[in-house]
């Protein structure tokens, strides 16, 4: 398991939410990625809604588009 699956998942088990941003395809794909499997170690009972949406983020080479994944 990733150490982003295991960040993931628990912050869902402690806080119930987790809040990601991510820039570019490739940290899009690993923070989808992390959200799907992370649920694979949750209770089967636990439901997890996973909630894409864009944000701006201010880097240092200025305002990046990023899409900010809520998961709850």
């Amino acid at each position: 398991m990733s150490s982003l699956i295991t960040s993931v998942t628990e912050r869902l088990r402690s806080e119930n939410i987790v809040i990601m941003d991510s820039i570019g395809e490739k940290a899009t794909y690993v923070a989808l990625k992390a959200a799907i499997a992370a649920k694979r170690y949750l209770p089967e009972n636990q439901r997890v809604a996973i909630n894409p949406g864009y944000v701006l983020i201010d880097t240092l080479e200025g305002d990046r588009k990023a899409i900010r994944w809520t998961l709850e």
